[in-house]
């Protein structure tokens, strides 16, 4: 199964081992796992690096998700819409957001999860223990061919998005 995973490493520093608990499934059963290791100008909690992330999101980042949406919509996928997802307020567990369930949140750890007809997936916000460095860890069990094509294609814009994401905390 090792062979099939679609793996994107952002962290310049080698490739960044995920926490069990930070990833849909145990690395060797995920077709997609990217992650990037990033430090913040100043502490903040998971939820903060979440509402900065989604609001300051640029005009193309959300035009690439809105061809997404087009895109994949009539394969099952649940729609990504960042202005459903941009909350003033931390949520509580099991509370939705967007396309997202939230599956754990304090103020060091956010995990969203999403289950659809294509994919299984998890979204991870960690934070270090002083807060100042966060890792961005995103995992994929995907349930049809179809997913894997979409991640050739796609794959790095996903990649452009979660960087220009991280560029403005």
């Amino acid at each position: 199964m090792a062979s099939r995973i679609t793996t994107l490493t952002l962290e310049t520093n080698g490739q960044v081992r995920p926490n069990p608990a930070s990833i849909i499934a145990p690395l060797e059963e995920l077709d997609f796992f990217v992650s990037l290791a990033q430090p913040l100008p100043h502490p903040m909690t998971a939820w903060e690096v979440w509402a900065k992330a989604i609001a300051s999101l640029p005009w193309w980042s959300r035009f690439i998700l809105m061809v997404r949406n087009l895109v994949l919509s009539p394969f099952g996928t649940k729609p990504f819409k960042p202005a459903q997802m941009d909350i003033d307020f931390p949520p509580k567990k099991g509370a939705r957001i967007g396309s997202f369930t939230v599956e754990t949140i304090n103020d060091h750890k956010l995990c969203l999860i999403v289950d659809d007809k294509v994919r299984r997936g998890m979204l991870c916000i960690t934070m270090s223990a002083d807060q100042e460095d966060v890792v961005l860890t995103g995992s994929a069990i995907l349930h049809n061919r179809f997913m894997r094509w979409y991640l050739v294609i796609f794959g790095k814009m996903i990649i452009r998005i979660i960087r220009s994401a991280a560029a403005r905390f």
